[in-house]
């Protein structure tokens, strides 16, 4: 039987109902009507290379027939500086095509590569199964190996224990948890196992809000981008909008590090909460510290960041794939390595000037808000003053493709 011709065209506000069915059907996060127009109507970026280009830039692409929408791929443009200079850069989100659609793949994967007024695409959350196409496409991996490593640091040791219990079926000793803390805390701190190093700068760590984000984050980015590396773009009001998720902005933090009043770093996390069975956690998403300031300011910032997921009472903080200096300055915090079996991070850059300085210089200073990690670590469960959208038809079954965490 003859099936439906399939068409590429780019996403549109309308088309959310059903993309959310899909990113329903294979068990990813669905955002709020607000989260989607947050990511992708409103993203500064996006709406600033439209002005530079003067034509519509896509927030994405579907495949859709006359039966409805099969396959979907966001689109994330982002701004970068190297060596000062800016470069636009996209990443894309959430790919998956519905198994019946799966010959026509390629085509989502041939617009997000061939899109107009980038000079860089990329990912970095590809999977097995996406690698293939970032492949056909010339993307390539990062030389960095701290790109394949995830950062752990025990947060409070009696939700690390209670978890370790129940990850085994044995909840009758959950009581013993509390008791047995204190002892694992002085071994871990003895060995220096996942334990930061107790150390002071001179200044103070506060927690910030939205409204908290002003000039002094400008200045910060204004020095940090001098420094070598390929830097994703952090001024004030990409700051204020990255910490603005509306789906997920109950469970992030944002924590500022001042001496003399003057903002020397910060970072930003999100609390990952999720059934027992399963790992509950905290996310560092981005850290930026001035070059300039003690090379304490980073395990400060880290150790008030573990204070915040023990109030939350969560086992531990993770910081996965930083690159470059980002990766460097934690891995001085004294972490737990954790290597990772698949290489994420993808990269084809169009530009020769940039491509050359990449090649020639030092590594990506990578964190999670330069791909779509920080987009895709919502709830499972959307909030109860969210719509939750549920697939109406059984027959969907997309398989994703995928470069999105769960």
């Amino acid at each position: 039987m003859k099936t439906n011709a399939v068409t590429l065209r780019p996403t549109t506000r309308e088309d959310y109902p059903k993309v959310q069915v899909l990113l329903a059907e294979v068990g990813w996060p669905v955002r709020s009507q607000e989260g989607w127009d947050w990511a992708f109507e409103n993203n500064p970026d996006r709406v600033a290379l439209e002005c530079e280009l003067g034509v519509p830039v896509a927030s994405g692409w579907v495949l859709e027939s006359d039966e409805g929408i099969h396959g979907y791929l966001g689109n994330l443009p982002q701004s970068f500086s190297i060596d000062n200079t800016r470069v636009v850069g996209a990443t894309c989100t959430s790919y998956l095509v519905q198994k019946k659609w799966r010959a026509h793949s390629v085509k989502l994967m041939r617009a997000f590569f061939t899109q107009p007024g980038v000079q860089m695409v990329y990912s970095t959350t590809a999977n097995a199964n996406s690698v293939p196409l970032y492949k056909l496409y010339k993307a390539e991996t990062l030389a960095d190996p701290k790109v394949t490593q995830s950062l752990l640091w025990v947060a409070s040791d009696r939700s690390f224990i209670e978890f370790a219990l129940r990850r085994k079926g044995l909840t009758a000793f959950l009581p013993f948890g509390k008791l047995l803390a204190p002892v694992l805390h002085s071994l871990r701190t003895l060995v220096g196992y996942a334990s930061l190093p107790a150390l002071a700068f001179g200044g103070t760590i506060r927690q910030l809000q939205a409204s908290d984000v002003g000039d002094a984050f400008d200045d910060l980015w204004q020095t940090v981008k001098e420094q070598p590396g390929l830097w994703l773009a952090r001024n004030k009001e990409l700051v204020q909008w990255r910490y603005s998720n509306p789906d997920t902005l109950e469970d992030m933090v944002l924590l500022g590090a001042f001496e003399r009043e003057i903002l020397v770093g910060y970072l930003i996390a999100k609390a990952d909460r999720k059934p027992n069975d399963k790992v509950s956690r905290v996310y560092l998403l981005d850290m930026v510290v001035n070059p300039n300031a003690s090379q304490n300011v980073a395990p400060c910032l880290m150790h008030k960041l573990c204070g915040w997921a023990k109030a939350q009472d969560l086992p531990w903080v993770e910081a996965p794939r930083f690159g470059g200096t980002l990766g460097e300055q934690l891995r001085n915090c004294q972490p737990h390595v954790r290597q990772l079996a698949l290489t994420s991070h993808y990269l084809r850059v169009f530009d020769k000037a940039v491509q050359e300085k990449l090649q020639n210089g030092p590594a990506w200073p990578c964190s999670a808000v330069d791909g779509d990690a920080w987009l895709g670590m919502t709830d499972h469960t959307v909030r109860s003053n969210r719509i939750q959208w549920k697939a109406t038809t059984s027959n969907l079954a997309p398989t994703h493709i995928g470069n999105q965490i769960k």
